[in-house]
C-alpha cells in the first residue's frame, strides 16, 4: 500500500536571552507491505519547511576601557528538517 500525509510539526529553541517557537506543514509519503499473518515492513519519508524567524537584541557592549557602546544584534534563522523510516510492525 502506498500512502501520503500531510500534517503540521513544530520546533522550539532557546537562544540567547530568547526562546522561540517555529512550525510548519509536514508532508511525506510512504509503503507499506503485509509480510505474513500480522507482521508488515514499511519505509517512509517525511519533510518539514520550517519558514524562517527574525530576532533583534539590542544592549550595550563595554569595551575593555570601561566605555559603554550601544549595539543590536539582528539574526535570522531558517529550518527544514527531513526524516526516513524503515521499520517492521505486527499488528494484533
Amino acid at each position: 500500500m502506498i500512502y501520503a500525509k500531510v500534517g503540521y510539526t513544530g520546533a522550539s529553541a532557546n537562544g540567547v536571552n530568547t526562546d522561540f517557537y517555529m512550525g510548519g506543514t509536514s508532508f511525506g509519503f510512504g509503503y507499506k507491505q503485509i509480510i505474513s499473518s500480522g507482521v508488515y515492513g514499511f519505509a517512509e519519508y517525511n519533510y518539514v519547511n520550517y519558514g524562517s524567524l527574525s530576532r533583534s537584541l539590542s544592549g550595550n557592549l563595554v569595551t575593555p576601557t570601561k566605555l559603554s557602546v550601544p549595539a543590536t544584534l539582528t539574526s535570522t534563522v531558517s529550518a527544514t528538517s527531513t526524516n526516513l523510516l524503515i521499520g517492521l510492525g505486527y499488528r494484533f
